[in-house]
């Protein structure tokens, strides 16, 4: 029973941090940006025509440079997501996805170190990656950036509700 207790005050906490994190400035950045990307129309016909050359790509993969329209599908697949990527709303958006994702890469070290030095935290970034052993690059909790939700995949957290608190202020401070 007081286990179960435990982990809904886990939960609890998470679930504040969840909501920090979807009221901060970086969340806004990054709503802003998505709700112009699916409403400019421009943007999704671009998107639209570059999945239909990225399956033409996969296709010509399959066959590699045997393939008749290798060259051609290659060199137009590339200059079009080159072109894709420098549109201003879809750049916008990967920056402001960017952003969102190094908030919760770093959210992410730091519960870890939090935790214990043995948790290992991905994040997929190099800076990350530059400044944790390579032990500790293992998933063992992980931000889902669409929903921003907390995954707690080790139970032992006894020591982190004790020795760390989450505050208002969207910061993060152990004791």
């Amino acid at each position: 029973m007081l286990a179960t207790l435990e982990r809904i005050e886990i939960l609890d906490e998470s679930d504040q941090l969840a909501n920090m994190i979807l009221q901060s400035d970086i969340a806004d950045e990054y709503h802003r940006a998505l709700y112009k990307l699916k409403h400019d129309k421009v943007a999704q016909k671009m998107i639209s025509k570059f999945m239909t050359l990225k399956d033409k790509y996969e296709e010509v993969q399959r066959f590699g440079k045997y393939h008749p329209d290798y060259r051609t599908v290659t060199l137009e697949t590339r200059a079009f997501k080159r072109d894709l990527d420098q549109y201003e709303t879809i750049a916008a958006f990967k920056r402001a996805e960017g952003n969102i994702q190094s908030l919760l890469d770093e959210i992410s070290v730091q519960l870890g170190a939090a935790v214990s030095e043995q948790i290992k935290v991905p994040t997929g970034n190099p800076y990350f990656g530059s400044i944790l052993p390579p032990e500790k690059k293992l998933i063992r909790f992980s931000f889902n950036i669409r929903s921003i939700t907390l995954v707690i995949l080790s139970t032992p957290l006894l020591p982190f509700l004790n020795s760390s608190s989450f505050n208002c202020d969207n910061s993060f401070k152990s004791s």
